[in-house]
């Protein structure tokens, strides 16, 4: 079930990535230092903000949507759900990396070092389990291997900037956490506080992570963009 609510939502996101995958392999191949550069910083942001919007409503109201769609469900379901949802939104970012990567022909040391990490993931599970934590221990190891696969794929980035490595990480992930740090407060006022309906506290939800995307999750030139695209959009002459 978990599985199913992960690629219902993740489909989203590698549609637009499978778009974007082609740029940064030919931008790579042209030698284009700039045009890379956007599509590094742009891809993985872009990713993070389509999955969140996606499934951070989805996360907050898992037990009330299970039950309007399984009505008896078996145990743990919800918080099997929940994670896995959150390591989807770490795994999100993983593609342009994995595309640049392979583009520029480490693929060994980088498969040796993500291929370890993963069978980390089986050792620390199996010793866990084995210890009596609860079956959930599993994704909650997932998600911090998850974080560190992570790092180690920006690190592995890191020798092509000719920039500083922490502007690179402001101006990709910056604007990321003000969403977060934004938008985390008002789900749990919605989902967890005020007494709505299911429907309004996902549209609620839905919609006020939209507008701080717009707000604060973009710059100007890509809000222009945006606008732009709206009013042709909707807007007649």
């Amino acid at each position: 079930i978990a599985k199913q609510v992960q690629a219902a939502v993740f489909n989203f996101v590698s549609g637009f990535q499978s778009a974007m995958t082609p740029q940064i392999t030919k931008s790579y191949a042209a030698n284009d230092k700039d045009y890379l550069k956007k599509l590094m910083e742009s891809v993985p942001r872009y990713s993070l903000y389509l999955i969140m919007v996606l499934s951070l409503p989805i996360i907050f109201n898992m037990e009330s949507l299970l039950k309007l769609w399984l009505v008896d469900y078996p145990k743990y379901t919800g918080i099997f759900c929940q994670l896995i949802l959150i390591s989807c939104i770490l795994e999100s970012v993983s593609l342009p990396y994995r595309t640049l990567i392979y583009a520029e022909g480490r693929i060994v040391k980088y498969q040796l070092i993500i291929g370890s990490c993963f069978l980390l993931n089986i050792v620390c599970s199996f010793i866990f389990l084995f210890l009596g934590f609860q079956p959930e221990v599993v994704l909650f190891i997932r998600i911090v291997i998850y974080f560190f696969i992570d790092v180690i794929r920006v690190l592995f980035y890191r020798h092509y900037l000719e920039d500083n490595f922490f502007v690179y990480l402001r101006n990709t992930f910056g604007r990321v956490f003000v969403f977060l740090l934004i938008g985390l407060p008002f789900l749990i006022l919605i989902n967890s506080i005020l007494s709505l309906h299911l429907f309004l506290k996902l549209i609620s939800s839905f919609l006020i992570l939209l507008t701080i995307l717009y707000t604060v999750g973009v710059n100007a030139n890509e809000r222009k963009v945006l606008t732009d695209i709206l009013k042709n959009k909707f807007v007649t002459k």
